[in-house]
């Protein structure tokens, strides 16, 4: 019989040995402030770089479907439609995202130190 939890029998048998992850402190990395403060920067801005990209292809795709649509290479008006709502909110969410940025980067400048 299966317990709830998982595969362990209840009936007779032992479960098993859960040991505490531990940290070796010669393994782990270095840190130290400002490999971490560049490291940040750069994860972020590549964040931004890769969802910037990401829209632009949808609008890319959104563009090449309504050529097709009007060089008469496809009748599916509809793809084109879909393609270009798609890149419509795309664009719609990373201005928001970058009102939102922007919006905190100036609270953040108000505060009193």
């Amino acid at each position: 019989m299966l317990s709830p939890i998982g595969s362990f029998n209840a009936a007779g048998a032992t479960p098993p040995a859960i040991t505490p992850a531990r940290i070796e402190r010669n393994n782990r990395p270095e840190f130290t402030a400002k490999t971490s403060e560049l490291g940040g920067a750069h994860q972020f801005g590549s964040l931004f770089t890769k969802l910037i990209d990401e829209v632009d292809s949808t609008r890319q795709a959104a563009a090449a479907e309504t050529q097709k649509v009007m060089l008469g290479q496809t009748d599916q008006i509809h793809n084109a439609m879909i393609s270009l709502q798609e890149s419509s909110l795309a664009l719609g969410l990373m201005v928001e995202v970058r009102n939102k940025l922007v919006e905190s980067y100036q609270e953040l400048m108000r505060m009193p130190v």
